[in-house]
């Protein structure tokens, strides 16, 4: 049994996934059984990714087999991190190839909380998703004094230009 029909088989994949498993043409089997044979992902975590990889080969006027071949994700398959987090990974960065602007948005928003971080200390939490303009963060203290020390960071952190950027970029202003 291949793969693949062990995977529809194991996942229960509903028949609009498992028909476009079966039209997949043999070298995007190839990249496909590999995929689930590194990464073990649910039925709709392989179908995000399969759409993702499409939407790009269909803009980029290639093939979902070209796309998912490409050296960024042979890396992340290889990556030593949890299968779990591999799965994040490739689909964070499919979303970099199919949105663009969003990523350069998350390239922009990582960079100023880096900045924060290396600064100030301080870990700036984004929204979910980066849906809404309300950040957060978290301090820890072993005594008042840390808390004297963190709120005056906290109140440098408020002017800080890196903050205000955040906000802007949150709220649409590239």
């Amino acid at each position: 049994m291949s793969v693949i029909s062990a995977f529809i088989k194991e996942r229960r994949a509903d028949q609009k996934l498992c028909d476009r498993l079966s039209r997949l043409a043999p070298q995007e089997q190839v990249v496909v059984e590999k995929i689930i044979s590194s990464l073990n992902p649910s039925a709709n975590t392989l179908k995000e990714l399969l759409r993702l990889a499409e939407e790009i080969a269909a803009r980029e006027s290639s093939t979902l087999a070209e796309v998912l071949n490409a050296e960024e994700i042979e890396e992340l398959l290889e990556h030593p991190s949890s299968k779990k987090d591999r799965q994040r990974l490739i689909r964070v960065e499919l979303e970099r190839w199919r949105f663009p602007q969003l990523g350069r948005l998350r390239d922009q928003l990582q960079d100023c909380q880096q900045q924060i971080l290396s600064e100030l200390g301080l870990r700036v939490e984004l929204p979910q998703d980066l849906e809404g303009d309300t950040l957060s963060l978290t301090i820890s203290a072993k005594n008042g004094r840390d808390f004297a020390v963190q709120g005056a960071k906290m109140t440098e952190l408020s002017a800080h230009p890196a903050l205000a950027k955040i906000f802007s970029l949150l709220k649409g202003d590239f």
